[in-house]
């Protein structure tokens, strides 16, 4: 019957913890073309993580002329107390760099968003989107 007990208060804890965490999922325009889109960890009522930091379509210029870039960050980013995030990623070719914050009540976010490097070399090299703005919101 201990067991029992203690099996079923576990269950109880578990449940209380996941219902305290969520998901929240953005999607938004890139001023001259383009779209990010990224999930939002909310626990306790506050943005904690920002999470599958995407872009598609973004427009690049590279010596041989414009391309459109997509990709993705595959880690986390952590918000802090200001609302504000930061990705920096690199491969060996290339870099993209993305910076957000979130209003007030954590309905939209906005943020700039630039790639740089070569995309494929020997096809698309020395690239540069330039600084990009990006707006997003929750529920698209």
């Amino acid at each position: 019957m201990k067991r029992l007990l203690a099996c079923a208060a576990l269950i109880v804890v578990a449940l209380s913890v996941t219902a305290l965490a969520a998901t929240r999922h953005y999607h938004g325009a890139v001023r001259r073309g383009g779209s990010v889109s990224f999930q939002a960890t909310i626990h306790r009522g506050e943005i904690r993580r920002v999470h599958d930091f995407a872009w598609r379509n973004i427009p690049v210029h590279c010596d041989q002329g414009f391309f459109k870039a997509r990709g993705r960050f595959t880690f986390s980013a952590r918000v802090n107390d200001r609302r504000k995030f930061r990705f920096s990623g690199a491969n060996a070719t290339s870099a993209a760099t993305a910076k957000g914050r979130f209003d007030l009540t954590g309905q939209k976010a906005r943020g700039i968003f630039r790639i740089r490097g070569d995309l494929e070399p020997g096809t698309a090299d020395n690239c540069d989107s330039g600084k990009r703005h990006w707006r997003a919101h929750h529920g698209a």
